[in-house]
């Protein structure tokens, strides 16, 4: 539902009525009022870069599809929301000292803390670097560890979860992904998108992995960082390594 606004319109949402001038970033000017970014700064595809198999000239890509608002505060408003406090949080108030305002932003969620936007929220695809056709897309990522009022689903649906890092492609055609807010390591098929394998970590990872072989034993490791996902309730500090078993003798 769309009404003309001083040129502009206002956007009916499942979550309310915001401000929007254009269908991508940058359209609505920054404003007083709550106006829509969609796609949001968090990014489409820009999120822990490109991965790309050499071997088969595949590039992997994933990306978060999260519609986001924003809107600016005097500084006196910016003053007082930021008393106390020694930082600024990733949502919530950003100071933008020494300028005439400061800025609010965060998601377009309903008060159960549900995106208002449909799934996916985050993919993964598969682009064929000669043709530059899309060889198989789909969503990654469960609501395990989410849901209404902070309450988590443990439902493995693979719905598709916003995602910060990129993917690591191995030469067998393996690829590892961490990046996911759900707590797995995935190990996908680079020609069909096939989860071949994953593993459950503490927290989430929100990383990219790390791929090596040991100049010692030759063998070949996966290691990964965890220290939480945004908006996840589980935070933590590890350094997780896999590598396949010794052959038995």
């Amino acid at each position: 539902m769309e009404h003309e606004l001083y040129g502009g319109r206002i956007e009916q949402t499942a979550c309310g009525r915001l401000r929007s001038e254009g269908r991508g970033l940058g359209h609505t000017p920054p404003q007083l009022k709550w106006y829509l970014e969609s796609p949001s700064w968090y990014g489409t595809t820009n999120w822990g870069g490109q991965s790309i198999d050499k071997q088969h000239d595949i590039m992997i890509v994933n990306d978060m599809r999260i519609m986001m608002k924003g809107r600016l505060l005097s500084r006196e408003v910016v003053d007082q929301r930021l008393a106390g406090k020694k930082s600024a949080g990733v949502g919530g108030v950003i100071p933008m000292k020494k300028t005439p305002y400061g800025a609010e932003r965060g998601m377009v969620q309903s008060f159960l803390g549900v995106p208002c936007t449909n799934p996916p929220f985050g993919t993964m695809a598969a682009i064929d670097m000669n043709t530059q056709k899309v060889l198989w897309h789909r969503s990654l990522g469960t609501p395990e560890q989410f849901g209404p009022l902070g309450i988590k689903t443990n439902m493995p649906i693979e719905l598709g979860m916003p995602t910060l890092g990129g993917a690591v492609i191995t030469g067998s055609g393996l690829v590892f992904f961490s990046a996911t807010s759900d707590y797995y390591l995935r190990a996908l098929d680079v020609m069909t998108g096939n989860v071949l394998w994953k593993s459950a970590i503490p927290v989430g990872g929100g990383s990219t992995p790390l791929v090596f072989t040991s100049p010692e034993s030759g063998k070949q490791y996966v290691v990964v960082t965890a220290s939480g996902s945004r908006s996840a309730p589980d935070h933590g500090d590890y350094i997780i390594a896999y590598t396949l078993p010794d052959r038995a003798q």
